[in-house]
Order: structure tokens, then C-alpha cells, then sequence
């Protein structure tokens, strides 16, 4: 099951998705107890719906409803009423809220991290790729210039490689 703060199936009006594994051939399913279930919070908020059901009652608790309705979901389902009350304790335990702050932010870091690191390597790999292709474009010109009799030093000055890397080009 996912449980999603954004919406994942623009196409699809309803905030619950189901999908099973099925044969390709034959359409028939694996497994009845097999199903990967999307829970889209922003889709529930604009269903207007009231919470009927129990899936419906925990999305409303998921999608943070507040007042009077969450006071009759908590009646009707207790295991939200633990809920809220486990967060009440939460919010008023100073340093497990600020253990949570600091975990959460050290979770942040990391993948925040990863990203800067994935993003210097492409980086530096373009840089590379760039350097390795103006180095080419001076040695082909090198060879032109070799091919048309000018004198290695000549060469060298115009295109910013050395006496032996243009004497290298000749052999």
C-alpha cells in the first residue's frame, strides 16, 4: 500500500487505485491476496466525501481533518482515537518532537546529499567530455595544419598544444 501526498494518476478521478498481476495471455489473476494499492491524500481532500467506511475515516485522519468530524471518526473507529492520542503526546513531548525534527532533517540531508553528488559527477562528466572534444578539435587542426607543411612550433602557437604533442600528430 502507498500512501501518497500528491497525486500519481492524473487520469483517475477515484484516490484509491488498485492494480493485480495478472497472466498477459490469458488476463487471469495471480493471486487474489497480491495488489499494489496508490492512496492519493490530495484527491480525497477534493472529494468533498464524508468518511463512510474505515479506509474512508483513515483518510480523512491522513489528510489531516481537524474540529468536530475528526471528534466522530475517533467515536466510531478507536484505533484513530489511539491515533490522535499517541499524536497529542507527541506534540507535547518537547524532546521527542525535537528527536523526530532532527531525524527527519538528517533524512532530508542524505538524500539531498546523494542528489549533489549525482549532479557534480554529471557535472564534471560533461566538463570531461567538453575538455576531451576541444582537445580533438586542436588535434585535428594540428594534423590539417601538419598536412599543409606548417612547422610544429608554428602549429603549437596557434593551436595552444606543445612542440611534442604536434610532433607526436606527425608520426
Amino acid at each position: 500500500m502507498n500512501i501518497l501526498a500528491f497525486d500519481l494518476f492524473d487520469g483517475e478521478p477515484d484516490f484509491r487505485n488498485s492494480f493485480s498481476i495478472r497472466n498477459d495471455i490469458s488476463g487471469n489473476r495471480l493471486c487474489d491476496d497480491l495488489a499494489i494499492i496508490y492512496l492519493e491524500i490530495p484527491k480525497y481532500r477534493r472529494s468533498g466525501r464524508k468518511p463512510m467506511n474505515k479506509l474512508e475515516r483513515w483518510m480523512a485522519y491522513l489528510a489531516g481533518q481537524e474540529g468536530a468530524m475528526m471528534a466522530q471518526i475517533a467515536e466510531k473507529d478507536p484505533m484513530i482515537g489511539e491515533a490522535l492520542d499517541m499524536e497529542k503526546l507527541f506534540l507535547m513531548d518537547r524532546m521527542q518532537r525535537l528527536a523526530y525534527i532532527q531525524s527527519w532533517k538528517q533524512m532530508m540531508d542524505e538524500a539531498n546529499k546523494d542528489e549533489t553528488i549525482r549532479r557534480f559527477a554529471e557535472a564534471k562528466g560533461m566538463a570531461q567530455g567538453k575538455q576531451q572534444g576541444l582537445l580533438e578539435g586542436k588535434r585535428e587542426t594540428a594534423r590539417n595544419l601538419l598536412e599543409m607543411g606548417l612547422e610544429p612550433y608554428k602549429i603549437a602557437l596557434a593551436t595552444g598544444l606543445t612542440e611534442d604533442e604536434v610532433r607526436v600528430l606527425q608520426k
